[in-house]
């Protein structure tokens, strides 16, 4: 059997745990940020990157990089432990990590109340540099459209937030750059099932 210590791809970068193991709860959990809070127009910058190096696009003159800066795409920067988002929480966008590490948990279910257990987790990943994330509970869970596990700052760490209301007019509008953007979500989950 494959060891599914550290495995990684060239285009994007997502570490998994060993085995299933259980590990010991994760750093004291920080307050939730509120949507929209600590949201910043999407930097140049932060364009550029997602352009170059998760949609893969030769963009010299910068056209593609200004067309996601139009639509509702923000930059959100946290820091470590701090909260992207939760079970239970709304589904409403996907996320893209920009720098440092974001860590993805799945609870517990507590036996006796059959709720999760927000202190006992699972380490399912860390989110590098390049990598979407929280794209797959929209597609999973259509009807429901909550979050089934967590997404926290594994270490200061900035991402790019995709909110799925907004993207038909990028779709639309820029069709080669709706096409890469699917394209790049769909070589995610193909490595996330290769990796389960």
């Amino acid at each position: 059997e494959q060891n599914r210590g550290e495995e990684t791809s060239p285009l994007l970068s997502c570490s998994l745990p060993e085995g299933n193991r259980i590990l010991d709860p994760p750093r004291p959990m920080m307050p939730r940020l509120s949507q929209g809070m600590n949201d910043r127009e999407l930097s140049l910058g932060a364009a550029r990157f997602l352009v170059k190096n998760t949609l893969l696009l030769d963009d010299d003159d910068d056209t593609a990089a200004s067309a996601l800066r139009r639509f509702s795409i923000y930059e959100r920067h946290l820091k470590a432990g701090e909260i992207v988002f939760a079970p239970d929480d709304r589904v409403d966008s996907f996320f893209c990590c920009l720098t440092g590490e974001l860590r993805l948990d799945h609870p517990h279910l507590d036996l006796e109340s059959g709720r999760p257990n927000t202190k006992a987790t699972k380490r399912l990943a860390i989110v590098k540099p390049g990598t979407f994330f929280g794209f797959v509970d929209l597609f999973v869970q259509l009807s429901q459209a909550k979050r089934t596990f967590f997404a926290r700052a594994h270490t200061n760490a900035s991402f790019a937030v995709f909110f799925f209301a907004d993207m038909d007019n990028l779709f639309r509008q820029y069709p080669d750059l709706g096409f890469s953007l699917q394209r790049a979500l769909l070589r995610q989950t193909a490595i996330e099932l290769h990796n389960a």
